[in-house]
This record gives structure tokens, C-alpha cells and sequence, in this order.
């Protein structure tokens, strides 16, 4: 009930303007909301207040066909690897609607300025190598020339901001890398970190010997 009453008929959010409260047939409280295409749809009042949504859908309609006209008259480039690789990484920083908004604009991971222009882009990154994918080398750092490179998803996957990094005499790998590196299978080394063991012990005891 709080939700309902935080809004108020004829606040704006994003392309949405609030008409009423829907009628509640569960627990959470809908608002009939008219997007600026016209089209009405019935929304979450936490979605609106967060931004998590902000038009019915034609707004990321029109960024992607802004993207795929920019493409198809400025380089033609509009198919390759690398151009649907930064159409992604500008629709995830700045489209509440792109799936994984939350986990790239939502929390401040923002495309640099220079990044914004596709050619810039790729005189930065150059071609797509196979395989590879854009990665941010500092997963809490933004899009930029000094903080991306083409990675494969094994370097990817140890690059996630879940992976955990464990330094042995100076040096830092994640625990992933260490497994690799020891021959001792990841288990073993994190279930000898949960009993106190030492970053040394648990990860060069018995290395090798597998």
C-alpha cells in the first residue's frame, strides 16, 4: 500500500504519465500508466519509482533502430562482431529495459564519451577476434579504453565480480586460477579456507601431486 500512495495521478517517469490506480487483484498495486507513444499499460509502482521502466517498449525500439540507421549510413558495419558487441554495451548501460540494465547502468557502469561514437569505438578495440567478447577488465569500472579488452569466457568467467580473489605471497589470482595453477581442485582449496587455514597452506599443500 505504500507504493500506491508514494504515487499520484499525473506524475511523469520516463515517457510514462500516471493515470489511476488499477483495481488490486493481488498483493502488489498497479497504475494505469500512458506511455508517450500513446499506448497504455498497467505498471508496478516500484518499477516506475526506480526506473526500472520508462516507456512501454518503443523506447528501446527507437534507440535500436537509431543504432541500426547510424550503422547502415556512417559505416556499414551495422552485421559485424564488433558493432553488435558495442550496440549491446550502450544498450545495457542506458536502456532500463535491456535485461541487464541492473547489472551495468543500474549500479553506475556507464559508457565513456569517446565510446558513444562506434568509430571511436572500434579504432579503440579494432575487430572481434572469434570467440571472443567485450570485457571490462575492472568489473566495477566503466566502459572505456584503459579498463576493455576481447576475452574469451574462461577469462571472463574469472573476471565476474563473484569470482574470489585470493593473494598468496603478493600475488593475486582468483580462485579459479590458483586451482589451475596447483593442480588441486577448486573444493578442496575453498573448503580448507572455510576451516582457517592460511591463503598459503590451503592452496600449496599437496600441489602437484595430483
Amino acid at each position: 500500500m505504500v507504493a500506491a500512495i508514494n504515487l499520484r495521478e499525473g506524475d511523469k517517469h520516463g515517457l510514462f504519465t500516471v493515470l489511476r490506480l488499477a483495481p488490486q487483484t493481488g498483493r502488489r498495486r498497479a497504475w494505469v500508466c500512458r506511455c508517450d507513444c500513446g499506448t497504455e499499460k498497467l505498471v508496478e509502482a516500484s518499477r516506475l519509482r526506480t526506473g526500472h521502466i520508462i516507456s512501454c517498449g518503443c523506447e528501446g525500439k527507437r534507440r535500436r533502430a537509431k543504432y541500426a540507421a547510424l550503422a547502415a549510413t556512417t559505416h556499414g558495419q551495422s552485421k559485424t562482431l564488433q558493432y553488435i558487441a558495442w550496440q549491446l554495451m550502450i544498450d545495457r548501460c542506458n536502456n532500463p529495459n535491456n535485461q541487464a540494465y541492473k547489472r551495468y547502468g543500474a549500479r553506475g557502469i556507464s559508457v565513456c564519451e569517446r565510446w558513444k561514437i562506434y568509430d571511436n569505438f572500434f579504432k579503440d578495440m579494432g575487430p572481434r577476434p572469434d570467440g571472443m567478447s567485450l570485457d571490462r577488465i575492472n568489473n566495477d569500472g566503466n566502459y572505456e579504453p584503459s579498463n576493455c579488452r576481447w576475452a574469451t569466457q574462461k577469462e571472463q568467467m574469472r573476471n565476474t565480480s563473484t569470482n574470489r580473489r585470493i593473494k598468496v605471497f603478493g600475488v593475486e589470482k582468483t580462485l579459479a586460477e590458483w586451482s589451475e595453477f596447483s593442480r588441486i581442485p577448486r573444493s578442496r582449496i575453498a573448503n580448507r579456507l572455510r576451516y582457517g587455514w592460511t591463503n598459503e597452506r590451503a592452496i600449496l599443500i599437496g600441489m602437484w601431486e595430483m
